[in-house]
């Protein structure tokens, strides 16, 4: 079961890496994120991640001035750099090559929601 769970993931990432639908992308795949936390109790689905980051800077403000300018600060550079350190054995240059989309992809997102806090 796993190995087809696998499968699926590396195919997936191959589609989402190559494609030009801008629905079906890594950026597309990054806006749809979920995080674990819900802006109302009882409501039926959780905040988008940049929601739920919007959120607790509502409430810690400074906090999330503080994070939004560590992240500013790692560069591309340094992102690929950390994930061409995972061991090969643990993961593939396509997982690599997603991973790093997506992350860079979510920096931007949370800067770009951050402006107005900064």
């Amino acid at each position: 079961m796993r190995q087809a769970s696998d499968a699926t993931f590396r195919m997936r990432r191959a589609q989402r890496l190559g494609t030009a639908d801008r629905n079906y992308n890594v950026a597309a795949f990054a806006a749809k994120a979920r995080s674990a936390l819900y802006g109302v109790e009882g409501e039926a689905r959780p905040l988008h991640t940049i929601d739920a980051f919007l959120s607790a800077a509502q409430h810690k403000p400074a906090a999330a001035r503080h994070w939004l300018a560590e992240l500013d600060a790692i560069t591309e550079a340094e992102i690929a750099m950390i994930m061409r350190n995972v061991p090969p054995e643990r993961i593939s240059d396509m997982a690599i090559e997603f991973a790093t989309r997506l992350i860079l992809i979510n920096r931007n997102r949370l800067l770009k929601a951050g402006e107005d806090l900064r």
